[in-house]
């Protein structure tokens, strides 16, 4: 299905190119559009993580099933969330967290300390408690001791009243990073992945997961600010050319980007392609203009 959304994202695009100058910054060269295989990549991209959360999403919702025989609590719980995580390739644990946001059940064997924690502090534990729905929280700083993401299913008893919820926590850089690399190694493109809020949780260089291209002193340039605005107010477009420091921070080159959103239960993530625009070891000079 995403295959041909975006297909037809780019047939309307062609078609429409007045449409096509609303979401992107151009450059006074015409001749910067993007290759086919820069679209190629980005949908191929966007359907393996998408693919990766449809697992952990059904992964969760049979073991909150299973939760309303076992209860929230126990070591029939904890029995229930070990299975679970022993089916997810790149799931680093998971928890039940109680509508106090108590943690009842943790594991593997080693978050099991973890239970009994009180997660009141955390907003992505009050907003999983408070929507009772499937919930994808943003990066934080996770009790486990990283900065990751909570994929959280609620628990309901067999006579519906809401029993809390179970997630499964994952570390981007790992489960990303083994998507995205056969396509990396082919077109030695990059990939980055933005919040809404301008926080990235994906980056070829682990430094920059957790900064905010809005307000982190890297990107702060007139360039990269218009640059930024432009991806996150949109949710397709094309910076035909920005300049910004290459991925080993040598020295600052042309770049140009290409970017589609994937939807993931409330959470809409930026997925950007970007590759360098140096031809024989000369960059291309060419001055910005936002339409």
């Amino acid at each position: 299905m995403r295959r041909w959304i975006i297909l037809f994202f780019l047939l309307f695009v062609i078609l429409n190119p007045s449409h096509a100058e609303e979401n992107t910054i151009v450059s006074s060269n015409q001749n910067l559009t993007p290759p086919a295989e820069m679209y190629s990549a980005l949908e191929g991209i966007i359907e393996e993580i998408y693919d990766e959360f449809a697992v952990i999403g059904s992964e969760n919702q049979v073991s909150a099933k299973s939760l309303q025989d076992t209860g929230i609590s126990g070591d029939e719980a904890n029995s229930v969330l070990l299975a679970k995580i022993s089916n997810i390739t790149h799931g680093n644990s998971s928890l039940i967290v109680s509508p106090e946001n108590i943690i009842t059940a943790a594991a593997p064997a080693g978050y099991e300390d973890l239970i009994g924690t009180d997660l009141s502090h955390q907003p992505e534990t009050r907003f999983a408690n408070e929507k009772k729905e499937p919930v994808i929280s943003n990066l934080f700083y996770l009790e486990e001791g990283f900065y990751g993401i909570s994929v959280s299913y609620p628990v309901f008893s067999k006579e519906d009243e809401y029993l809390g919820y179970t997630d499964v926590t994952i570390r981007p850089e790992e489960l990303i990073r083994t998507v995205i690399s056969p396509f990396m190694e082919d077109t030695g493109y990059e990939v980055m992945i933005v919040q809404t809020d301008g926080m990235i949780i994906y980056d070829e260089d682990e430094i920059e997961i957790g900064k905010n291209t809005l307000t982190d002193p890297v990107y702060d340039t007139s360039e990269m600010k218009s640059s930024s605005e432009t991806l996150l107010e949109n949710e397709t477009g094309v910076i035909s050319q920005y300049t910004f420091w290459d991925k080993n921070w040598r020295k600052q080159v042309s770049r140009q980007a290409i970017w589609d959103t994937l939807f993931l239960d409330n959470q809409e993530w930026r997925v950007v392609i970007i590759r360098n625009l140096e031809a024989d070891g000369e960059e291309l000079n060419v001055t910005l203009e936002d339409n």
